[in-house]
């Protein structure tokens, strides 16, 4: 979604279509919807990103929001506000607003507006409800663009336009793209036999073209041939094999770095020095000899895992340097389910003035899930008025490296010195978080940035 629309391949027709569909309308001033629906990495939010910046001039406010696949309905919403009205919204405490004042306030908002605003990665039907009530009632001629993988989500008064797979020929022009020198020729000496061979396993895919295409970029071609051998054994979903091959492919050096990103929410964008300062010091970073830099190490990896197409870059609109990245939500699910298995990290949510007693079963739960300790933690949009000190300091989480805590409001966080292993991490929050002094003979919980 962040590549200009010169480089992506195969979108004009889908754009124009789309475009058609949202402009023409049987009454101007009613609220139009139109859902673009299709499989994971097929291109969906490439595509509404490219007709949001192409219309949202000609309405009086816009925005871009992301769901996922385990909203949190108050923060969609708080964000929504401040998207669009920063100005208004943004010196605003809302995080101690709940989803129905959010909701009563948008609907103050787009009264009178013609808005434009796209709802990227709807996974349940519930959660576009509880969004969509917020926003209807409006006839001054608004716009609403859907993404979804789940056509069940799909309420009847919606518009539905089918998202296709690329054709064979873009595909190729997509793979040849990524398969270049930096003198513009083609690395590819390899028979068109074998590269359809490999095109027909990425099924039109982009984001599967794409990782296939980064991971070859990098293998001579001599190798290719045993890579699609590897591939073809899969008999699944042929993009998550392809990501899954990716990973797989990875040096081991890259593999935990790349993990690291599940302990942050989907779809976060992440600060590269954050992520990279982060993964130096948790040991993650390896200067080859001595006297070299960890953080420039550190930023070769990050570029290596760029190359790779594993985390995504997120230009800087000024400069064209690349200050964030994200991962795919395929990527995301990947490393989420390979964290869990191996228990690399455990992740802990919210609602806004949940119980500590919900906070400490949610846990306990995944600790018992996982049958061992819980090595790194990361607690994400969690509105609490206290948590207690042993809702972090069970026999279960004892062994806690990492604490991090995200977009959260907290105004009394445990004793953290009392986790001898811990490093602590506070990012995002809507209140200062700093461990309380440590005691004689007890390991310090340093800050990471």
């Amino acid at each position: 979604m962040y590549k200009s629309e010169a480089e992506l391949v195969g979108i004009q027709a889908p754009r124009e279509e789309l475009i058609r569909r949202l402009m023409d309308s049987g009454s101007e001033q009613s609220l139009k919807i139109v859902s673009i629906v299709g499989f994971g990495g097929l291109g969906k939010t490439a595509l509404a990103k490219t007709v949001h910046n192409r219309l949202k001039k000609q309405f009086d406010c816009s925005a871009f929001i992301c769901v996922g696949r385990n909203p949190h309905i108050t923060s969609v919403l708080e964000k929504l506000l401040e998207k669009l009205d920063e100005n208004k919204y943004d010196n605003i405490k809302t995080t101690r607003w709940d989803a129905e004042r959010l909701s009563d306030e948008l609907h103050k908002f787009i009264h009178n507006k013609r808005f434009f605003i796209v709802v990227d990665d709807i996974w349940d039907l519930e959660s576009w409800k509880r969004i969509l009530y917020s926003l209807k009632d409006n006839n001054c001629g608004s716009r609403i663009i859907t993404t979804t993988r789940n056509s069940d989500v799909v309420t009847r008064d919606v518009d539905v336009y089918k998202l296709k797979p690329l054709s064979h020929d873009n595909s190729k022009i997509l793979f040849n793209k990524r398969i270049l020198t930096r003198d513009g020729e083609c690395l590819v000496n390899q028979s068109d036999e074998l590269v359809n061979s490999i095109l027909s396993k990425c099924d039109g895919v982009p984001l599967a073209i794409i990782a296939i295409a980064s991971l070859l970029a990098d293998k001579p071609w001599q190798k290719w041939s045993e890579v699609y051998e590897s591939m073809v054994s899969g008999c699944g979903d042929s993009t998550m094999e392809i990501i899954s091959y990716s990973f797989e492919d990875l040096p081991s050096h890259l593999k935990p770095c790349l993990l690291y990103m599940s302990t942050f929410p989907e779809d976060c964008c992440v600060w590269k020095y954050e992520l990279i300062w982060m993964w130096i010091s948790e040991g993650f970073v390896q200067a080859k000899k001595p006297g070299d830099g960890m953080l420039e190490q550190g930023e070769m990896y990050f570029n290596e895992l760029l190359n790779r197409s594993m985390i995504q870059p997120i230009e800087d609109d000024t400069d064209c340097s690349i200050h964030t990245c994200k991962v795919h939500d395929i990527v995301y699910g990947l490393i989420v389910n390979l964290s869990r298995e191996e228990n690399y990290s455990t992740v802990s949510t919210g609602e806004q003035y949940a119980s500590s007693k919900c906070v400490r079963r949610n846990m306990e739960m995944d600790a018992t899930t996982l049958n061992t300790r819980v090595r790194r933690l990361s607690l994400q949009e969690c509105h609490f008025e206290h948590i207690p000190h042993d809702t972090l300091g069970t026999p279960d989480v004892v062994a806690v490296r990492s604490l991090y805590v995200r977009n959260s409001a907290i105004d009394a966080l445990p004793q953290l010195y009392c986790f001898q292993v811990c490093r602590y991490k506070c990012s995002n929050n809507r209140r200062h978080c700093h461990p309380k002094p440590q005691a004689s003979g007890q390991a310090t919980a340093s800050e990471v940035s």
